[in-house]
């Protein structure tokens, strides 16, 4: 027997981290991820305002909590995209 919310959890999972063409990091879905997402993020995270796919997207080290660890390597990952 498989527990039906485990299962529904399981398909919501896979077909949110497929069905949308934006990349972690992309906050503000311009398709570029740059000082602007930086911003909604600190803002996000002050304000406790993000939610839904910006919060999955705003999540970069996936630890379900928006912090400073994630605003680290949100930079760390722009930084880095731009070398």
């Amino acid at each position: 027997w498989i527990e039906p919310i485990d299962t529904l959890q399981t398909l919501y999972d896979n077909w949110y981290d497929t069905s949308f063409s934006y990349n972690v990091g992309d906050i503000n879905l311009d398709y570029s991820i740059d000082i602007l997402d930086i911003i909604e993020l600190v803002n996000g995270i002050l304000n406790d305002s993000i939610s839904g796919i910006a919060f999955y997207l705003s999540d970069i080290n996936g630890d379900d909590i928006l912090n400073i660890q994630d605003l680290i390597a949100l930079v760390s990952l722009i930084l880095s995209s731009n070398n």
